[in-house]
This record gives structure tokens, sequence and C-alpha cells, in this order.
């Protein structure tokens, strides 16, 4: 039976001309490893509205204890609605990203060297795709 690597080899292999141009991200560990420091999550979703997600998200965030988690939302909303608001009440960062780039969004989130200054070890997506 083949081990794991050779098993993630074989996933992997004949996919050089799909991985062309990818960067590998090297991974920047200069978080604060102190253990009672608050957690940082985050969470980007264009569903931060009168949406099915949103609906299914907010009691998710009114429950994080803030004392121990701090919250980030990075919302593609292009028309917030009250849920909006709702959901903007129970967060620590607000991030609006509609109109954002990819560089920037990716920066906010500590994902790169160029605009970082939040970096997240948690990044949750929630979107729903038919």
């Amino acid at each position: 039976m083949a081990g794991r690597a050779e098993r993630q080899f074989v996933l992997f292999e004949g996919g050089e001309d799909q991985a062309q141009g990818i960067v590998p991200l090297t991974p920047d560990f200069n978080n604060n490893p102190t253990p009672d420091r608050r957690l940082r999550v985050g969470y980007l979703s264009s569903d931060f509205r009168n949406h099915p997600i949103g609906m299914l998200l907010l009691p998710l965030l009114t429950c994080h204890d803030h004392a121990k988690v701090e919250v980030y939302c990075y919302v593609d909303v292009p028309k917030p609605d009250t849920v909006t608001e709702r959901i903007q009440s129970c967060t620590d960062q607000w991030r609006p990203i509609f109109v954002k780039s990819d560089a920037e969004v990716t920066g906010w989130c500590g994902r790169t060297g160029s605009i970082s200054w939040s970096p997240l070890p948690v990044i949750l997506t929630a979107t729903a795709h038919w």
C-alpha cells in the first residue's frame, strides 16, 4: 500500500501545466505565541445580507465570546440591508471589500506581504453556489 506522500504525488502527477505561474506562499508565522491572546477569526462572504447564508451565519456570529475571539468580516455586499447591519453589530472589524482588488483583500487578510496589517490564523468563506 502506498504511503501518504506517494498518494499525494500520484494525485498531482501530470498537473504541472496547471501549476505554471503559481507562486507558493511562504508561511510567515510571526504571530503572537501567547496562549491567552484573542484568536482572530475572519469571515468572507457576499451573503452578509437578507440571504439564507446571512441568516445562517447570524446566530454563529452572535455567539462568539469577544473576550476570546476577535471577529473580522470581509464583506462583498453592494447593497447592505437590515441583516447586514445586524451582522455588522456582531463583529469587531468590518471590512467592505466590494470593488477591492484580490491583492488588497489578501493583503488585509495577512496572506501576502504587500499591505498585511491584520494576519488572521482562521478565515472562513461563506458562500452558496447553486
